[in-house]
């Protein structure tokens, strides 16, 4: 079970190390690319869905599967609307809310696996199951490559022009 949070760290450290290759960097300082890299959390709602089905069968504890599960689900249906309002040209803020929810959404994920699936934490039933395939795939290479997104959309985001706010009429007195 150590080589856990090995395989989640060195996968996100070579995610992020990809985007200095230059055609990697080209293509992602493309335009409209920012609404582009918040649609793969879509996915997010089977990786949901998974942990709340594994839950019901009685093969994880709802302290990890409950919260990990529903912020999966929530950032996951979140993901198409926030891109749709990037596509149009608004929604810097709410990717960056989005971004934010997301990010503490994988921590908590991440922090609750650890706590239940190394056993620091007595629950049952035991989250072992965490650590063995198939869901081991989540924690070691969904969540590095969905955090490697987050990170990757706030940098396209501090680098995007910002749009300059909409002119309104001056103030007239009243007589």
């Amino acid at each position: 079970m150590p080589w856990l949070p090995v395989a989640v760290a060195g996968f996100l450290g070579l995610l992020l190390a990809l985007r200095r290759i230059p055609v990697v960097a080209r293509a992602l300082a493309a335009p409209g690319m920012v609404n582009r890299l918040e649609l793969p959390h879509s996915f997010r709602v089977v990786e949901g869905s998974a942990f709340l089905l594994t839950m019901a069968l009685g093969h994880l504890p709802a302290l990890f599967a409950l919260p990990a599960g529903l912020g999966d689900i929530a950032a996951g249906l979140a993901a198409p609307l926030v891109a749709r309002r990037l596509a149009q040209g608004r929604g810097r803020r709410a990717a960056l809310w989005f971004t934010a929810f997301g990010m503490t959404d994988l921590v908590n994920a991440l922090t609750l696996g650890t706590l239940t699936g190394f056993q620091l934490l007595n629950v049952t039933p035991s989250g072992a199951p965490i650590s063995g395939l198939p869901l081991a795939l989540i924690p070691t290479a969904a969540v590095p490559l969905l955090f490697a997104l987050h990170i990757t959309s706030v940098s396209a985001l501090a680098r995007a022009p910002r749009a300059p706010l909409p002119a309104t009429a001056p103030l007239t007195a009243a007589i």
